[in-house]
């Protein structure tokens, strides 16, 4: 059981301008995706468009993605290959390639494992999906291996509290697992402090008695919350991946990292950290904008 030392979590809130028009909606992010499709990718298209009639949720966070990546980097293209499979986008910027793969998590299963509803506001208790969110990078791993640059998984879910299911807690929780409080007792009075397992921690684990890293193939994390009105992100840096990704390829996202790999004394410490040249003001326990748009409203 590894001691969790924690630092206050200090993250910015910053909006990015619409990526497209004054008016853009969930619809027009979906058919500029079509059209780039269309004139890049002919083949993609009518798999794409069989995706969005059976698979709603994954294919508009497909197309999320993409106008994300595609407004932030200098060059975003198809990689998916219907024989070899991998992932669904190659990146660059600058001289520098990473691939991104992005993984639905669909509503219906955030609500069965958290008892949180679609359909209405909730109010009560919940529980995390730490090992939901576990699983599905497991099987992701594989599929993102065997590549020469760093690799990212994107993880969406449109779940009406996406906010608070893939949020700055859930990102914190995936990376060190589900915290637990530690009260000393009479004989051995100690200060109250976090422990964790690692049960569910997406990117260590214990082996035979020893703290290693695992799931080296994913270099980074982006959890995507996409709710009716707003999608906010937040980032999560392997401590050990094959390739590093440089996150200041994105600059206004927060990402959560070990301060030190490996931990010394079992004493696991995390930070956030965010590449921005330009000083922004920051705001306590606040998630990240990138984008938000009224007409998301009524979707």
């Amino acid at each position: 059981m590894l001691v969790l030392g924690e630092r206050l979590l200090k993250e910015a809130m910053i909006d990015i301008p619409k990526l497209l028009t004054s008016n853009t909606n969930l619809h027009d992010l979906v058919q500029n995706y079509k059209r780039f499709l269309n004139v890049n990718y002919s083949k993609h298209v009518k798999p794409y468009g069989t995706r969005l009639k059976n698979q709603p949720e994954g294919a508009t966070a497909e197309a999320v993605v993409y106008s994300f990546l595609e407004a932030n980097l200098d060059d975003v293209q198809v990689a998916e290959d219907f024989v070899k499979g991998g992932p669904d986008f190659r990146c660059r910027m600058g001289d520098t390639e990473f691939l991104a793969e992005v993984a639905s998590l669909e509503s219906k299963a955030a609500s069965n494992k958290s008892g949180l509803s679609n359909e209405r506001r909730h109010v009560g208790c919940y529980r995390k999906i730490t090992n939901l969110l576990q699983r599905k990078a497991l099987r992701k791993a594989k599929q993102m291996s065997g590549h020469n640059c760093p690799r990212v998984l994107v993880m969406t879910c449109q779940h009406s509290s996406a906010g608070l299911l893939l949020g700055i807690r859930a990102a914190q929780d995936l990376l060190t697992s589900d915290t637990k409080i530690a009260i000393g007792s009479i004989s051995s009075p100690v200060t109250d402090h976090l422990v964790t397992h690692l049960d569910h921690s997406v990117f260590f684990r214990w082996e035979n008695g020893n703290l290693e890293s695992c799931r080296r193939s994913i270099s980074a994390i982006l959890l995507f919350s996409i709710s009716g009105v707003s999608a906010f992100i937040t980032g999560i840096l392997h401590p050990d991946p094959i390739y590093q990704f440089p996150f200041e390829f994105l600059p206004s996202v927060p990402f959560v990292r070990l301060m030190k790999w490996p931990p010394e004394n079992n004493n696991i410490e995390i930070e956030w950290v965010r590449h921005n040249p330009v000083e922004q003001g920051i705001r306590e326990g606040k998630q990240l904008r990138f984008w938000y748009d009224e007409a998301l409203r009524n979707i």
